[in-house]
């Protein structure tokens, strides 16, 4: 029966791939239309960098094409972002909110932004069934399954929104993900092949039972252990043992060791000598890199107690130039297309500053050409409207977080007047869904790999 079963699902799965190449793919952006855009540009306003931030980000906040806020909870990654979609599978994550209320946070900017849509969608995305052996977890996605990246977001963020998570089911969730050989593992949803461990994983899980007193439920000894084991002879950290030291891993390295209360461990002037292999000191900034692997590379010299070693004033002047007097958003290095922007750069530079204890810089005055403004991309709601239908607003499909109360088949079935493809492919649904989350789950790897604490 479950031979006959995966044939089934096999087959569905080959319909909807013939189904899908056959759907007109959506265009690339065109970067070079936004850029001509400059040459129309109103006078210049006067903020202060800090509040430039402040506004790029409130304008990737989701609102509706009248300026109002639609109150779902959710942030763009960029300008020119598509939308979550549920007729196109795809749904909010904790990734569209975590990093930018950390950002806002730490701009001291908490009362400017109406939080209430995304209480309703970190809500949402807590297990409420009490039959399921997930309840009381946070899932990383709508639909999704709690990760060592969403427990690690519920314990530290959710109270600070008045949400309670409970402590105890995430302290031996994540405990019970602790593979034979000391590292932990993505998530407990079984898998085929089953997840191995790697260093980025461990550290949220490190982070999180230490954040909560919890490390009596894992072997600490092993954990160490596979600490170590990525913990190289060039002084620098692999993503998993027997790789290639990175700089970009150092980080995960050194904090694992810390959550584990063994900073003793780390060999300061190997590690350093290292990183500074992967630093220009004349400009202040990883060669050929983004604010990202700058923000990554002065972490991990705050954490060894050696950022003395670089020219910090340099290094902070990249890190401001990398501010655009567009928008006020940060592009990927001075002088990038404004096209290039991304809420991840100004993350990093935020939390790079603060790392620094530099934040005041922020308070320079800054002009910028124009406010910015979030707008879905043509090709989207051209595809959008071909496929599914006339849309309701012209900022595309508005994702509904359903009530948590009840049905959520019905929800799906409830959907998008376009949903008729997709009832093709109902069957293999959990097939596809399951294909789809290795390619998600590096989504979340890479942007996790840049979160910062």
């Amino acid at each position: 029966m479950l031979r006959l079963r995966t044939h089934i699902l096999h087959t569905y799965a080959l319909l909807f791939i013939i189904l899908f190449l056959l759907v007109p793919q959506p265009l690339q952006l065109d970067h070079d239309r936004l850029s001509s855009e400059i040459s129309n540009i109103p006078a210049s306003h006067i903020l202060t960098r800090r509040e430039a931030i402040i506004n790029y980000t409130r304008a990737l906040y989701d609102t509706y094409s009248d300026g109002n806020y639609s109150d779902l909870g959710y942030f763009h990654s960029c300008l020119y972002a598509t939308p979550p979609d549920p007729r196109l599978m795809t749904y909010p994550e904790m990734v569209d909110f975590v990093p930018y209320f950390e950002t806002i946070h730490r701009l001291d900017a908490i009362g400017d932004f109406n939080w209430s849509g995304c209480v309703r969608l970190l809500n949402a995305l807590t297990n409420s069934d009490t039959t399921n052996p997930y309840y009381g977890l946070v899932n990383d996605e709508l639909y999704g399954f709690a990760t060592v990246f969403s427990c690690n977001d519920a314990v530290k963020l959710l109270p600070l929104l008045n949400i309670t998570p409970d402590y105890d089911a995430i302290a031996q969730y994540v405990a019970n993900l602790q593979d034979s050989n000391g590292g932990f593992i993505y998530e407990g949803y079984p898998t085929t092949p089953p997840p191995e461990p790697n260093l980025l994983n461990t550290y949220f899980a490190l982070d999180t039972l230490a954040f909560l007193g919890r490390l009596d439920l894992i072997d600490v000894s092993a954990a160490l252990d596979y600490v170590e084991s990525c913990y190289n002879a060039d002084g620098g950290f692999s993503f998993s043992p027997g790789e290639t030291s990175s700089f970009d891993d150092v980080p995960l390295g050194l904090l694992s060791l810390k959550s584990l209360g063994r900073t003793d461990l780390y060999r300061i002037n190997d590690t350093t000598n290292f990183l500074l292999k992967n630093w220009d000191n004349s400009t202040g900034c990883v060669p050929g890199g983004t604010p990202v692997s700058t923000e990554r590379m002065i972490w991990a010299l705050t954490l060894l107690g050696t950022e003395d070693r670089i020219d910090l004033e340099k290094a902070i002047s990249w890190i401001l130039s990398c501010q655009s007097s567009y928008h006020g958003e940060f592009l990927p290095y001075p002088g990038a297309k404004p096209a290039d922007e991304r809420f991840e750069w100004a993350r990093a530079a935020v939390h790079t500053l603060d790392l620094l204890g530099s934040l005041q810089r922020l308070d320079e005055t800054f002009p910028i050409e124009m406010f910015p403004e979030y707008s879905v991309n043509e090709w989207y709601l051209n595809y959008i409207r071909e496929h599914f239908g006339n849309t309701t607003s012209d900022q595309g499909f508005h994702f509904v977080i359903p009530n948590t109360n009840i049905d959520l088949v019905r929800v799906m079935l409830e959907m998008a007047p376009g949903v008729a493809i997709l009832c093709i492919v109902a069957l293999p649904f959990a097939y596809i869904q399951w294909s789809d989350r290795q390619k998600r789950k590096k989504r979340r790897e890479r942007l996790h790999r840049r979160r910062a604490r």
